[in-house]
Protein backbone atom coordinates (compact mmCIF):
# COMPACT_ATOMS: atom_id res chain seq x y z
CA UNK A 1 0.00 0.00 0.00
CA UNK A 2 2.87 2.37 0.83
CA UNK A 3 4.39 1.77 -2.61
CA UNK A 4 1.14 2.84 -4.30
CA UNK A 5 0.84 5.88 -2.06
CA UNK A 6 4.40 6.89 -3.00
CA UNK A 7 3.63 6.46 -6.69
CA UNK A 8 0.42 8.46 -6.30
CA UNK A 9 2.30 11.24 -4.56
CA UNK A 10 4.89 11.34 -7.35
CA UNK A 11 2.14 11.49 -9.96
CA UNK A 12 0.47 14.36 -8.10
CA UNK A 13 3.77 16.25 -8.00
CA UNK A 14 4.32 15.68 -11.73
CA UNK A 15 0.76 16.75 -12.48
CA UNK A 16 1.26 19.92 -10.46
CA UNK A 17 4.50 20.69 -12.33
CA UNK A 18 2.80 20.17 -15.71
CA UNK A 19 -0.08 22.42 -14.66
CA UNK A 20 2.37 25.13 -13.59
CA UNK A 21 4.32 24.78 -16.85
CA UNK A 22 1.09 25.06 -18.83
CA UNK A 23 0.12 28.19 -16.92
CA UNK A 24 3.60 29.68 -17.41
CA UNK A 25 3.35 28.93 -21.13
CA UNK A 26 -0.03 30.68 -21.37
CA UNK A 27 1.32 33.67 -19.48
CA UNK A 28 4.34 33.88 -21.78
CA UNK A 29 2.19 33.65 -24.92
CA UNK A 30 -0.17 36.29 -23.57
CA UNK A 31 2.75 38.60 -22.82
CA UNK A 32 4.31 38.05 -26.26
CA UNK A 33 1.07 38.90 -28.03
CA UNK A 34 0.49 41.94 -25.82
CA UNK A 35 3.97 43.17 -26.76
CA UNK A 36 3.37 42.37 -30.42
CA UNK A 37 0.22 44.48 -30.41
CA UNK A 38 2.23 47.41 -29.05
CA UNK A 39 5.40 46.77 -31.09
CA UNK A 40 5.05 49.83 -33.31
CA UNK A 41 4.29 52.10 -30.36
CA UNK A 42 7.25 50.69 -28.40
CA UNK A 43 9.58 51.04 -31.38
CA UNK A 44 8.49 54.61 -32.17
CA UNK A 45 8.94 55.74 -28.55
CA UNK A 46 12.37 54.09 -28.19
CA UNK A 47 15.74 55.79 -28.29
CA UNK A 48 18.04 55.14 -31.26
CA UNK A 49 20.13 52.59 -29.34
CA UNK A 50 17.00 50.72 -28.24
CA UNK A 51 15.67 50.70 -31.80
CA UNK A 52 18.97 49.19 -32.93
CA UNK A 53 18.67 46.48 -30.28
CA UNK A 54 15.11 45.66 -31.34
CA UNK A 55 16.14 45.42 -35.00
CA UNK A 56 19.15 43.26 -34.12
CA UNK A 57 16.79 40.95 -32.24
CA UNK A 58 14.41 40.61 -35.20
CA UNK A 59 16.80 40.76 -38.15
CA UNK A 60 19.97 39.03 -39.30
CA UNK A 61 22.43 39.74 -42.09
CA UNK A 62 20.67 42.92 -43.16
CA UNK A 63 22.25 44.87 -45.99
CA UNK A 64 21.62 48.06 -47.91
CA UNK A 65 21.35 47.85 -51.72
CA UNK A 66 21.79 51.48 -52.76
CA UNK A 67 18.92 53.01 -50.79
CA UNK A 68 16.84 49.85 -50.45
CA UNK A 69 17.17 47.80 -47.26
CA UNK A 70 17.46 44.03 -47.80
CA UNK A 71 16.45 42.23 -44.64
CA UNK A 72 16.38 38.65 -43.42
CA UNK A 73 14.35 37.94 -40.33
CA UNK A 74 15.57 35.64 -37.59
CA UNK A 75 13.73 32.46 -36.74
CA UNK A 76 10.89 32.14 -35.67
CA UNK A 77 9.90 35.60 -36.93
CA UNK A 78 10.72 34.56 -40.50
CA UNK A 79 8.28 31.65 -40.28
CA UNK A 80 5.44 33.87 -39.13
CA UNK A 81 6.29 36.42 -41.81
CA UNK A 82 6.40 33.71 -44.50
CA UNK A 83 2.98 32.40 -43.47
CA UNK A 84 1.41 35.70 -44.48
CA UNK A 85 2.54 35.15 -48.08
CA UNK A 86 1.38 31.54 -48.43
CA UNK A 87 -2.30 30.86 -49.09
CA UNK A 88 -1.98 27.40 -47.53
CA UNK A 89 -0.62 28.95 -44.35
CA UNK A 90 -3.36 31.52 -44.00
CA UNK A 91 -5.77 29.32 -42.02
CA UNK A 92 -3.04 28.76 -39.43
CA UNK A 93 -2.22 32.45 -39.37
CA UNK A 94 -5.92 33.31 -39.08
CA UNK A 95 -6.19 30.93 -36.14
CA UNK A 96 -3.55 33.03 -34.34
CA UNK A 97 -5.20 36.28 -35.37
CA UNK A 98 -8.65 35.30 -34.17
CA UNK A 99 -7.73 34.09 -30.69
CA UNK A 100 -9.28 36.43 -28.15
CA UNK A 101 -6.06 37.15 -26.23
CA UNK A 102 -7.88 39.58 -23.96
CA UNK A 103 -10.06 36.70 -22.84
CA UNK A 104 -7.00 34.49 -22.35
CA UNK A 105 -5.37 37.21 -20.22
CA UNK A 106 -8.52 37.68 -18.12
CA UNK A 107 -8.83 33.90 -17.62
CA UNK A 108 -5.22 33.75 -16.48
CA UNK A 109 -5.91 36.47 -13.94
CA UNK A 110 -8.79 34.46 -12.45
CA UNK A 111 -6.52 31.51 -11.67
CA UNK A 112 -5.84 30.90 -7.99
CA UNK A 113 -2.71 32.66 -6.77
CA UNK A 114 -1.11 29.33 -5.80
CA UNK A 115 -1.19 28.23 -9.47
CA UNK A 116 0.34 31.46 -10.79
Amino acid sequence: MQEYNDKLQLLEIESSEYTKADTDYKTTISTVFALARRAREIFDSSEVDEKRQILNYLLQNSTLNRKTPCITMRSPFNLIFDLSYRPTGLPKLDAFRTVDWGKVESELQTLPHSIK
